[in-house]
């Protein structure tokens, strides 16, 4: 048994703060990470959605079925709070909000951010791209965690390093 599941069955068993401690301070840095990804960069809304998906996570954590491991569920739980936290303002996922950003709004300084650029993907190529490659889960794990199938994973994670080509057209000789 490992650290996780050692600190999730303690937790369950006698709901302490020290067990609850050990999940939080392993797993809350990569959620902040992701967060932070997602919500453009904007710490306070990063916060919330980091803090909500505890909040969720302790409330449904006797309904983990350790069928994927801790960190896939909670950013599972992130980027659900992070779509609803959508709803309640303007999303736009497609290939025209990208080549709006392409040609208008970049510096064409070659010392350009690429975490701006991704900042500026649509948040469908945004989530594929952060939990493929930057966070390192596999198309599989992908899947379940937005609840699409494993082909879908694949086709947008194409979609979403296309959409960066072209929003870098131009910055490289």
């Amino acid at each position: 048994m490992n650290t996780n599941d050692q600190a999730i069955a303690e937790f369950l068993k006698e709901r302490s703060a020290s067990h609850f401690s050990i999940l939080y301070d392993t797993h809350t840095p990569s959620l902040i990470r992701t967060a932070l990804y997602l919500a453009r960069n904007d710490r306070m809304k990063a916060d919330d959605l980091v803090q909500e998906t505890w909040i969720t996570a302790v409330e449904q954590i006797a309904q983990f079925r350790q069928e994927s491991s801790l960190k896939t569920w909670l950013t599972g739980i992130l980027i659900n709070k992070f779509r609803q936290s959508l709803r309640y303002g303007k999303t736009t996922d497609d290939l025209e909000e990208v080549r709006h950003h392409a040609d208008s709004n970049i510096d064409h300084d070659l010392s350009m951010d690429l975490r701006e650029v991704l900042m500026r993907l649509p948040d469908g190529y945004k989530e594929i791209l952060l939990l493929h490659d930057m966070e390192g889960f596999k198309h599989r794990e992908i899947a379940g965690i937005l609840s699409i199938n494993e082909g879908t994973s694949k086709s947008q994670l194409f979609e979403a390093r296309k959409a960066m080509r072209l929003m870098l057209q131009g910055y490289y000789p």
